[in-house]
Order: structure tokens, then C-alpha cells, then sequence
């Protein structure tokens, strides 16, 4: 059985109840759970599900939403786990994952800075690559950021020069 975590404060953000929100879900096809009438009339009155007539779809809002999440779980994943303390030790960057109180308030942070715009998420996960791969070939992993300090530094800006080298230096590890 799959276990899903909900963030309360992204529901309340969304400006939904718990029940509108794993109604909405269900809608999305993220989870089995058929609302109540009134749940579905919230979604449909705050933008987030339109009927049809086979029942109802997620809207574009919906969609955008959802996508946004999926974005997050690139970048999350993307980031290192641990890395190399320069003592025989390691240290760790992010939680394991994405279903922890920490990676929460990443996400947290990574809306806030990201609001949303798919061009800045996918050159926010472009730039993190092209500075892992820059660490690793000169063996300054350690120095690296832990991942909210990561965003709220914006250090995406600080490197993003490494994205107008040559790609062949900067190939996935």
C-alpha cells in the first residue's frame, strides 16, 4: 500500500479543506477517494475541477499545480544525499525523502522562489547539475550547500555561468 504525506499548510495555501484536497487528488487519479458533493462543489467553485459528462477532470490550475510537484521531485532527487565531509565522513545535504517534516519546508522554499514558472524550475535543475558535475571533476563536493541553504542563497545565480562552458566537460555522471 502506498502512503501518501499531505502538506497541511500547501492545502491551506490552496485555500481547501483536507477533504476538497484528497478529493481533488482522487480527481487527479494520485489517490482512490471519492469526495462528498459539497468537496466537489468547492473544487469546481475555486477553479480546480470541471464537470463532463463522465464526471470530472482537473483543470488547468489543477494540472499546473500537480506538474509544479513534479518539478520539486526532479530537483529534490537531483540534489546529493551526502557527500564527502573531507574526514573520512559524510555529511548530509537533503533528507533521504520526500516524505519528511524537511523536505516539506524545502518545498516550501522551492515555491516561494520558484512561483510556479516552469523556465525558472527547469533552469534552477540545469544549473544544480552543471555544479554537481563541476564539484565532482574538481573535487569541491564538500564545499557544497545543503539544500534550502542552496535556495535560499539562490545559489542557482552564483553558478550559472558553468551552463556556458562547454557541455562536453559537463556530461551526467
Amino acid at each position: 500500500m502506498k502512503s501518501i504525506v499531505i502538506d497541511l499548510t500547501e492545502v491551506k495555501r490552496l485555500g481547501l479543506e483536507i477533504n476538497d484536497y484528497l478529493t481533488l487528488l482522487g480527481i487527479y487519479g494520485l489517490l482512490t477517494y471519492n469526495g462528498y458533493q459539497e468537496n466537489i462543489d468547492t473544487l469546481i467553485d475555486k477553479g480546480y475541477i470541471q464537470e463532463i459528462s463522465r464526471g470530472y477532470i482537473p483543470t488547468k490550475k489543477a494540472t499546473e499545480y500537480f506538474e509544479s510537484y513534479r518539478e520539486f521531485e526532479e530537483f529534490y532527487e537531483t540534489f546529493p544525499y551526502t557527500i564527502p565531509d573531507g574526514r573520512g565522513e559524510e555529511r548530509p545535504l537533503r533528507t533521504k525523502g520526500l516524505d519528511t517534516d524537511s523536505a516539506l519546508v524545502t518545498k516550501g522554499l522551492y515555491k516561494r522562489k520558484t512561483k510556479g514558472n516552469k523556465g525558472l524550475q527547469q533552469h534552477i535543475l540545469e544549473v544544480l547539475k552543471a555544479e554537481i558535475n563541476w564539484r565532482y571533476s574538481n573535487n569541491s563536493i564538500m564545499y557544497m550547500n545543503n539544500i534550502d541553504t542552496w535556495l535560499r542563497q539562490n545559489n542557482w545565480e552564483k553558478y550559472e555561468y558553468l551552463l556556458n562552458r562547454s557541455e562536453s566537460n559537463y556530461e551526467s555522471l
